[in-house]
């Protein structure tokens, strides 16, 4: 006889215990639970939010100027956003869009208390990072371009090494990812001598850094009659003033380089030559004031300013010749690299500048001809 719960002599009572059973671990449960959670608060109710947040001692303002960029805005604030730390406040300078910009800023403020809205009537970039220093609260800056994104520690993670820093830092100059208009992304690391770092457009960006703010201020803070390298002529003035920078080369921001709209492509001229014009103002600063630290590493700034003078020719030519002959030395012959090569140095050596220059534009003439006619036969037009 197979076998039955209800035809066993227990078979009938299992079930009453156990619903009995139950009901007194239930009942003793809710007995000792409050003493439970009053002993021990942190292991039954964690706060979330406090266990996984840093706590920062130092506030950061996040100053963002904003020019039609209703494109890349809702990118760029998302990734503030999201920043690990919460203690810090955010500045839109909307700088006269004619777009969307300022509309989708106000959405975000509402969304978010720590975001404040404001315009600036000056045109340029540097006039409205200029109007966000002056709102702004706290003791350093993250300035951040409306394209540009920040990783979720880039802010986090440039405070901790500034509170492990035994001296005062005025500026963090850091790595950061930088895509090209054609796609490719390469890091880019900071040079570790500041004034050759400076010198040669490697000591990070606007974005990257990280800025005291007393120290921004100490200068007059950005030039906003520039169009370009602006914040390497603030940072020739903060160097000049004698400030402190730390190195950080973890790579947490993501700096986009722009084709359409840019002045790069705008005004090509008048950006090589604002190029050169700082760079040769540095250069006179260290011959003159610098002169043991110039005369060690002087090698190296002929080289450089040599490539300037390369870029510079196609624009004013007879400006550079004279340069060329004023700031470097009469034997002078430049260094094997990608740009100068075994038959350019021939022709350098033999020639001379000028004539060099004259060969390699009349090259890379024939080979955009060469280029384009291609381009044709390609397309059937020839």
């Amino acid at each position: 006889m197979a076998w039955n719960r209800f035809s066993h002599p227990y078979g009938r009572i299992l079930p009453l215990l156990t619903k009995v059973f139950r009901s007194v671990i239930r009942t003793r449960r809710e007995e000792i639970k409050p003493h439970l959670k009053k002993e021990f608060p942190r292991a039954f109710t964690p706060d979330v939010k406090y266990c996984l947040e840093p706590v920062l001692s130092l506030k950061v303002s996040i100053i963002i100027p904003c020019y039609n960029a209703a494109s890349s805005v809702d990118e760029c604030l998302s990734s503030v956003l999201n920043q690990d730390i919460k203690d810090c406040e955010i500045i839109c300078v909307d700088n006269n869009s004619d777009d969307v910009t300022y509309r989708r800023l106000l959405n975000f403020q509402e969304k978010d208390r720590r975001i404040i809205v404001t315009s600036e009537e000056k045109r340029g970039a540097s006039n409205a990072r200029n109007k966000g220093l002056k709102l702004a609260t706290g003791e350093w800056i993250q300035f951040l371009d409306a394209d540009d994104l920040l990783l979720p520690n880039k802010i986090s993670h440039q405070i901790s090494l500034i509170e492990k820093h035994d001296k005062k830092v005025d500026l963090i100059a850091a790595s950061c990812f930088r895509r090209e208009t054609n796609g490719e992304e390469k890091i880019i690391h900071p040079e570790m001598d500041l004034w050759l770092g400076l010198f040669g457009s490697n000591l990070g960006n606007t974005c990257a850094n990280l800025w005291r703010k007393a120290a921004v201020e100490s200068v007059g803070g950005w030039d906003g009659r520039l169009k370009s390298s602006q914040e390497y002529e603030l940072m020739f003035r903060m160097l000049k003033f004698g400030i402190n920078v730390l190195f950080d080369f973890t790579p947490l921001t993501r700096i986009h380089m722009l084709l359409a709209g840019s002045i790069s492509q705008m005004d090509p001229m008048g950006r090589t030559e604002r190029h050169w014009n700082l760079r040769i103002r540095i250069l006179e600063y260290l011959q003159n004031t610098q002169t043991e630290y110039f005369n060690a590493y002087k090698e190296k700034y002929y080289q450089k300013l040599f490539y300037f003078m390369r870029d510079y020719y196609h624009f004013s030519p007879e400006k550079v010749l004279a340069a060329f002959t004023h700031y470097l030395p009469k034997r002078f012959i430049p260094q094997k690299d990608n740009r100068t090569g075994h038959f350019y140095r021939a022709v350098f050596t033999i020639f001379g500048f000028r004539v060099a220059e004259r060969i390699m534009q009349g090259l890379i003439t024939i080979r955009n001809l060469l280029y384009r006619m291609d381009r044709r036969v390609i397309s059937g037009k020839l």
